[in-house]
């Protein structure tokens, strides 16, 4: 990473804390994982104000585990069905979810180019936009086959419409379809943060496909980066490689690790973002382990 973006990113990880504790004064903050009641304030009975995860009414003493008294299964007034969990909201309260009317839509065949960088991502509170700003490729989504209720998709990633050839390209069969929300993982996914090569654990996301057929929209995306694999990312800024270091580095930022989805290790920075948008883009060619192997371009 370059000496200004992580300078930057130093700055921004700086400002955004502080904005973000002026902000949320004595609320728990925004908590989309939902697993620690709304951030460091709001500890286990949802803070004093139940987090923006509780819902408009879930806060006050009550936010707590059951997500106030009127947060409860829905995830309060923004939570809708998607709330649900521990203290209203696994699958974050704070997201705008895609919905839309059916639009009779066939998109077998098309590529989609989800925008990331410009997505608008709510955690880490206060330095989300940050970390979307590092996530400079395009996840390409290719509809192979489209049926009533599922679809069989491939990922893999692009840089201003070029593909990665030195990725491997990942199939999914059967991913939901529901007219026109089209919904993704969980899953890993292999993703370029600032030259790096990283993996997006726990990759969930979800779209609608526009009235024209011609875009996914309203993306959601819920996912994590593990710290063992941002070693190389963050040496230069933080001073180490090591994991727990970082995490316990981050801390001072406003920023804190969470259990990983793949084995509990407490080194996992949750990633939420919504209004992501997906043109459609150029065809991807499907590459496998022996053609990266093969590769000399990858070597």
């Amino acid at each position: 990473m370059n000496r200004r973006v992580l300078s930057f990113l130093c700055l921004g990880l700086a400002v955004g804390c502080a904005e973000q504790k002026e902000d949320e004064g004595e609320s728990g903050g925004v908590d989309v994982a939902g697993d620690d009641g709304g951030g460091d304030d709001g500890g286990d009975d949802g803070g004093d104000d139940g987090g923006d995860d509780g819902g408009d009414d879930g806060g006050g003493d009550d936010g707590g585990d059951d997500g106030g008294d009127d947060g409860g299964d829905d995830g309060g007034d923004d939570g809708g069905d998607d709330g649900g969990g521990d203290d209203g909201g696994d699958d974050g309260d704070d997201l705008a979810w895609p919905e839309g009317d059916p639009t009779g839509c066939t998109v077998e065949g098309q590529t989609f180019l989800l925008d990331l960088a410009n997505a608008n991502f709510v955690r880490p509170a206060g330095v989300g936009g940050l970390i979307g700003g590092m996530l400079t490729a395009e996840v390409a989504v290719y509809v192979e086959a489209q049926g009533a209720s599922s679809m069989d998709v491939h990922l893999g990633l692009m840089e201003s419409g070029i593909q990665d050839m030195c990725v491997e390209t990942q199939a999914l069969s059967g991913v939901s379809w529901i007219d026109p929300v089209v919904s993704i993982g969980p899953t890993d996914l292999a993703m370029s943060i600032s030259g790096y090569d990283v993996n997006l654990g726990g990759f969930n996301f979800a779209a609608a496909v526009s009235s024209d057929c011609g875009a996914l929209e309203q993306g959601v995306l819920l996912s994590e980066l593990d710290m063992r694999d941002m070693g190389d990312v963050f040496s230069d800024l933080l001073g180490t490689s090591d994991p727990g270091q970082i995490c316990a580095l981050m801390v001072s930022f406003g920023v804190s690790c969470e259990s990983c989805s793949s084995d509990g290790e407490p080194v996992c920075l949750p990633l939420a973002a919504d209004m992501i948008e997906g043109p459609e883009g150029p065809d991807l060619v499907l590459v496998t382990s022996t053609d990266v192997a093969d590769n000399p371009d990858c070597r």
